[in-house]
């Protein structure tokens, strides 16, 4: 449910992330198949790549455990009440997400790790940390 929120959220800003010159990358840990269904179920304007192996988690450190808490509970009832509903899991299920901004080069300008599911940045979020970025970058 909650990276079918995501993917919702940051396809509601992709204009404008495009507009400032952000290529927006999404990193799931299913199969291929589930990958191009995911984007073709859900209309991702953006590339979506699949890591079985999780190898890119690892690599940034996220979160992998248990990933429900009250939090998720409540959050989980709030998008189902917003007609967001729970499809079966795909890919490795104790894999939290998070978002990452690289600079062009690759360096690691910011990252947020999930505890749990539902503790993904919001569309605000990422914009403030963009701007505060260009912001550092330019100043």
């Amino acid at each position: 449910m909650f990276c079918r929120e995501q993917a919702a959220q940051l396809k509601s800003i992709y204009p404008t992330l495009v507009d400032i010159g952000v290529d927006v990358v999404a990193i799931g840990n299913g199969t291929h198949l589930m990958a191009q269904d995911f984007v073709e179920q859900f209309a991702i304007p953006y590339p979506v790549y699949t890591d079985e192996k999780r190898a890119t988690y690892d690599l940034m450190n996220m979160h992998r455990g248990f990933g429900i808490g009250l939090g998720t509970l409540k959050a989980g009832l709030a998008l189902t009440k917003k007609g967001t509903k729970q499809g079966s899991n795909q890919g490795d299920i104790w894999q939290q997400g998070g978002e990452a901004l690289f600079a062009k080069g690759g360096a690691l300008l910011w990252k947020h790790s999930n505890k749990t599911a539902e503790q993904h940045s919001t569309p605000a979020e990422i914009l403030a940390m963009l701007n505060q970025q260009k912001a550092n970058l330019s100043g």
